[in-house]
């Protein structure tokens, strides 16, 4: 057990119920505190135990009080990226950081570091990242690199690639070795990405460089932050040239909790002869010219009905312009695919492009 058996023995032998308090630091089976990549770092932990029930329990790791994660566009922000000998920030060390500081899409300013970990690499992370011990060996201290890189980003927003893989290892080094915490609040360029280009095999950040024709990033922090910047500035290139960045996010903030049967019509009273009367719609892009919610309520207040995805039952599917702009290039979103499928089986559904949307409901130009 990573709380230390001396541990579990003393709460074992307690008449009563009991609880230690654990400090966050690394932790072996002793107890003893150590630094070794081997044992398992615990954030502030409470382990209690019943002489009623024998339990030992814990209530649980204190919950990261990191920043939020967010979909915004600044024109000021700082994008990181680290190395890490592994995936756990619990077994696993940073030995290298990037942060590069961008204002007006343009690089202001840069903090590189190699950071020494408290045990030698192995090859595969050599091979990987060609970081070698030799090249650790003389790097500054994690007590030594955290100050200047807390003071280099500041309150400033973050940006990474799998973010939260970034934020979680420099969370708890800071929190760590500086008995601080870290609460910026970031961005996640996987996150926009999977919004953006939903169609990408993966959304590994090679994949989608080679995608977008981005010079691929070689497993080094600077070469995998400077590639991190550059998939943001195409995400909101992208999304300024096709639905515009306030629609954008106007859109993500109410899909959060748009659901199509909470739509209800504003009427009792229905044109049963309308084409929309009794069919079903299901929506998928950013519309230009309404919101989603604004064409379903239009749909539902024409006696038709909507569903958030493509059914046997599904009448039209509607692309927004990003949608079907892609779908005229012959690129294909799982919606698509499916309402294809279903009209080679000879469902009763057509696909839409936004304008012939507009043209069915309404009986004149929009």
């Amino acid at each position: 057990v990573p709380v230390g058996q001396q541990m579990v023995t003393k709460l074992a032998s307690a008449q009563q119920k009991t609880q230690i308090n654990l400090p966050a630091g690394r932790y072996n089976l002793t107890g003893k505190k150590t630094h070794s990549r081997r044992c398992v770092t615990l954030p502030k932990i409470y382990i209690s135990f019943c002489p009623e029930s024998g339990l030992i329990s814990g209530d649980g790791y204190k919950k990261r009080n990191k920043g939020k994660s967010i979909l915004e566009f600044p024109e000021r922000y700082i994008v990181v990226d680290i190395e890490t000998t592994g995936l756990d920030p619990g077994y696993n060390e940073i030995i290298e950081i990037c942060a590069i500081k961008i204002m007006n899409g343009k690089i202001a300013e840069k903090f590189v570091s190699l950071v020494k970990p408290n045990e030698e690499i192995d090859e595969f992370v050599t091979n990987l990242t060609g970081i070698s011990n030799e090249m650790l060996a003389d790097a500054p201290q994690p007590k030594k690199v955290l100050p200047s890189f807390k003071k280099f980003i500041g309150n400033e927003i973050l940006i990474a690639h799998n973010a939260h893989f970034d934020i979680n290892f420099l969370y708890d080094y800071t929190e760590s070795y500086l008995a601080e915490t870290l609460n910026n609040d970031f961005i996640c360029t996987m996150r926009l990405a999977r919004r953006i280009f939903p169609d990408f095999n993966n959304h590994k950040l090679i994949t989608i460089c080679r995608n977008l024709n981005i010079e691929i990033p070689t497993h080094r922090a600077t070469s995998d932050a400077m590639a991190a910047w550059k998939v943001y500035e195409n995400c909101k290139t992208q999304i300024s040239q096709t639905v515009g960045v306030e629609r954008f996010l106007q859109d993500i903030k109410k899909s959060r909790t748009l659901r199509a049967s909470d739509i209800k019509p504003n009427t009792i009273t229905f044109d049963t002869q309308h084409p929309v009367y009794g069919k079903t719609f299901v929506f998928t892009g950013t519309l230009t010219k309404m919101t989603r919610k604004d064409a379903m309520q239009l749909v539902v207040d024409l006696g038709g009905s909507c569903s958030n995805g493509v059914t046997k039952n599904t009448n039209y599917l509607v692309m927004g312009v990003q949608d079907y702009s892609r779908f005229a290039d012959g690129e294909k979103s799982n919606k698509t695919k499916k309402a294809e499928k279903l009209m080679l089986q000879d469902y009763d559904i057509l696909i839409l492009s936004e304008n012939n949307f507009y043209d069915l409901v309404l009986d004149e130009d929009f």
